[in-house]
């Protein structure tokens, strides 16, 4: 495993932990590999050094445009509501997957018409 891939796993990891502790919060396996779901519905999940996310279509395309992401397409092709996104090796990449990952939290309790869902994870910078 190359350092790049343990971090990335511990920054999933870290994120993870934090999102646990919210109400309809949950753990599991998405084609092999444990995924967040929020009342059941999967939102994110780690594949080797990138953050896989479903989001928003107009959040997705903005990300896939901008060359900071691309479909999850290659997992499944189910899978093209999702994108992957690399961590790039700074402390904003972080940042950056906090962001996602809230956002990508809120558009699924939305998309379950959870009127609470989160839009950013509690706490500070890792």
């Amino acid at each position: 495993m190359t350092e790049h891939s343990r971090d990335a796993r511990e920054v999933f990891e870290d994120l993870a932990a934090e999102c646990l502790r919210w109400s309809g919060e949950g753990r599991r396996r998405m084609f092999g590999r444990e995924g967040l779901n929020v009342n059941g519905k999967f939102f994110a999940f780690l594949n080797r050094d990138q953050l896989v996310v479903k989001l928003s279509p107009a959040t997705s395309a903005a990300l896939i445009a901008a060359g900071e992401a691309q479909t999850a397409e290659t997992l499944s092709r189910t899978m093209r509501k999702w994108v992957s996104v690399p961590m790039p090796a700074t402390p904003a990449g972080h940042h950056r997957w906090r962001r996602l990952l809230a956002e990508a939290h809120a558009y699924a309790g939305v998309s379950q018409n959870d009127p609470g869902g989160a839009t950013e994870l509690p706490g500070g910078s890792l």
